[in-house]
């Protein structure tokens, strides 16, 4: 199925949007449901997460492009998986953004 293979080949897109989002939402969600945990308890989990290349990656490109973080992730999780990367790619014609977004991408492949 060519969903299919498209969640395949962009599972690193995915996972570091949603990674990256939770880890920008969390204390939130976690006050308003009364579980005060505080962030030091992720810390250690947060650093040894096997995919922390990508939500690097994305960083990356977001801090690149002077992006508030919550509203960019968002709006990566509002896009659909497959038009995600032209999605980032639209967002900025200077030509060193081209340059760290091909940079980036080889790193989220």
């Amino acid at each position: 199925m060519e969903e299919d293979r498209v969640w395949d080949e962009l599972s690193a897109v995915k996972e570091g949007v949603v990674e990256q989002t939770q880890r920008l939402l969390r204390a939130r969600v976690l006050n308003l449901v009364g579980a005060d945990t505080p962030e030091a308890a992720f810390l250690e989990g947060d650093r040894m997460w096997r995919l922390n290349r990508y939500t690097q990656a994305l960083e990356e490109l977001r801090v690149s492009l002077g992006a508030e973080p919550e509203p960019h992730y968002l709006r990566l999780l509002q896009t659909l998986l497959n038009a995600r990367l032209a999605f980032v790619r639209s967002l900025s014609l200077r030509p060193d953004f081209y340059r760290l977004f091909a940079y980036t991408v080889g790193k989220l492949r």
